[in-house]
């Protein structure tokens, strides 16, 4: 298993733009690490009513919650608590990560998956 790389700009109208939209909201956040898509969408898997599954880690032991909300298309933000990050889908692909919380976690399953240590 290897972590997906996403390129935002190859997914298709409306996502892109939806997607962009939220990230840029969400980077303005204090209290926001990363950002990641997880879901049909960051495998390539694209059909008429997919949603977006945004996953976001925040800094301290915030409680997972998952809101959805519908504009153009269905949006599901899932939030994470550092103290849940284990409990991120592992199908999310970083987008926004400047501290590499998201990659690290996601390198390590793809380790354990793998068999090294």
């Amino acid at each position: 298993m290897r972590i997906n790389s996403l390129n935002v700009q190859k997914l298709p109208a409306p996502y892109w733009e939806i997607l962009g939209r939220e990230v840029e909201k969400l980077k303005k956040r204090d209290d926001v690490l990363a950002i990641g898509l997880a879901g049909s969408i960051s495998r390539g898997d694209f059909w008429h009513g997919a949603d977006l599954d945004i996953e976001v880690v925040l800094k301290g032991d915030a409680p997972k919650r998952v809101v959805c909300t519908e504009q153009e298309i269905s949006v599901d933000f899932g939030y994470f608590g550092q103290s849940q990050i284990e409990d991120l889908p592992h199908d999310t692909s970083p987008i926004y990560d400047p501290t590499h919380v998201l990659t690290k976690i996601l390198r390590r399953r793809t380790r354990n998956n793998s068999g090294e240590e």
